[in-house]
């Protein structure tokens, strides 16, 4: 699969869009974020695309010039289980680390077991149940 990661940009809205559609029932929040987090002004928000679509996305936020949160991490439902979201956490992790973030965080489900994994993977440690 080829897969590129980038910096979402307006136009990515429609396909974005169409990701997410099924996603928390139809309630997924990132269609009301979209707008203001493509503006990169409170930290850059990237999307993976696979074949010219988007498949899937994740926010990188920056809280204060040493902590970030990482936030709006989807992949659509067709691409799951294909290593997507582990190189969306990758990417921004790397991004955070080249710019000298000491502390990542994020929240999920708790029973989101495939990102738990991943967290594990890049050094996250659990703090909630």
């Amino acid at each position: 699969m080829d897969l590129v990661i980038r910096r979402a940009r307006r136009s990515d809205k429609p396909d974005v869009l169409a990701a997410v559609r099924t996603i928390w029932g139809g309630q997924d929040r990132i269609p009301d974020v979209f707008d203001r987090w493509v503006t990169h002004r409170t930290g850059p928000f990237f999307v993976a695309e696979s074949g010219g679509r988007v498949v899937g996305m994740g926010k990188l936020t920056v809280v204060s010039p040493t902590e970030a949160w990482l936030e709006g991490g989807r992949v659509a439902p067709r691409w799951r289980r294909k290593g997507i979201a582990t190189a969306l956490i990758a990417h921004r992790v790397a991004y955070a680390r080249d710019r000298g973030f000491r502390v990542l965080r994020f929240s999920t489900a708790s029973d989101n077991t495939p990102i738990h994994r991943a967290a594990r993977h890049f050094g996250f440690t659990r703090v909630g149940a």
